[in-house]
């Protein structure tokens, strides 16, 4: 003969999983387990809040900010369980360059930066990114954006480039001969 244990009250309520992050924008399921005082489970129909975004049942729809602290609770009547958990910026999208354009002399230096972001345009905070120059004798750039003009005067218009993987920007250089005189026009 089989004995049909009867789980008691319910005592307590747990949420799974238990994510440290999620992005921005992006979707994450729940679910909440019902138990006795002896841990028997017992079958719950809980109501679920968020400070961080949007609930549709036990599914989030996060916010599309970045935020620590955030919160999902799941509560059936005075009993609940809430994860904390942090909302963190979506992976690249799209990458910014300043100074856009730049006019230099022959070996003169400008430093450049470049900024990433996601989709929902928070900052990426250190995307790892390459520095080009191109064509390769307009100058040189190091590792941290610092361009040297070359000896070769002229408009280039996407001289510098910056990239992350697929992802890039260019800037515009202008190089000129040192001590450019430009003399008036004269017209008769």
């Amino acid at each position: 003969a089989s004995v049909n244990i009867m789980a008691g009250p319910l005592n307590s309520v747990a949420v799974a999983p238990q994510p440290v992050t999620i992005t921005v924008g992006a979707t994450q399921a729940f679910t909440a387990f019902g138990a006795d005082a002896y841990g028997n489970s017992v079958s719950i129909n809980p109501i679920w809040s968020t400070d961080a975004g949007t609930m549709t049942g036990s599914v989030l729809a996060a916010q599309t900010l970045p935020a620590n602290g955030k919160h999902v609770t799941a509560t059936v009547g005075n009993l609940g369980d809430t994860i904390t958990f942090d909302v963190v910026a979506g992976p690249l999208s799209h990458l910014t360059i300043t100074p856009t354009v730049v006019t230099l002399t022959m070996r003169t230096t400008q430093q450049f930066a470049a900024v990433g972001f996601d989709v929902y345009n928070n900052v990426i905070t250190h995307p790892s990114i390459v520095w080009q120059v191109t064509p390769i004798d307009v100058g040189i750039i190091d590792a941290s954006g610092w361009f040297t003009a070359g000896n070769k005067a002229g408009v280039y218009p996407n001289a510098i480039v910056v990239a992350s993987g697929s992802i890039s920007t260019t800037a515009k250089v202008i190089v000129r001969w040192p001590h450019q005189v430009y003399l008036p026009v004269v017209l008769r």
